[in-house]
């Protein structure tokens, strides 16, 4: 019985970082988001943005030619950390319908 009370408790707490995404802040030009989590990332061909999207819900994405971001973002998602990711205010390129953000910087 302990076991199972235990366990349950266990897998509560685990769940509970899962859900503590900062609300994105705007700050002149840029996007802050703190607390956040990196949910999955859509990977094109033919020299397409990465779309990156944040457990809070926004979109970011990375130019082609920006290797140092792409590979921190990976790095970040196969660890399942926790960071800040920096990105513009203005959405001007769009995935699923929703505005996409250029990433500018990643705190991890």
């Amino acid at each position: 019985m302990r076991f199972k009370i235990i366990s349950a408790l266990a897998l509560t707490l685990s769940m509970v970082g899962f859900a503590h995404a900062d609300a994105p802040v705007e700050d002149g030009s840029w996007q802050w988001n703190k607390n956040v989590k990196i949910d999955f990332v859509y990977a094109y061909w033919e020299n397409a943005p990465v779309h990156v999207h944040m457990n809070n819900g926004e979109f970011c994405y990375i130019l082609p030619g920006e290797k140092e971001l792409l590979s921190t973002v990976l790095a970040m998602r196969a660890q399942q950390s926790v960071g800040e990711l920096v990105c513009a205010v203005t959405a001007d390129k769009n995935v699923d319908g929703r505005g996409s953000r250029h990433l500018h910087r990643i705190h991890y």
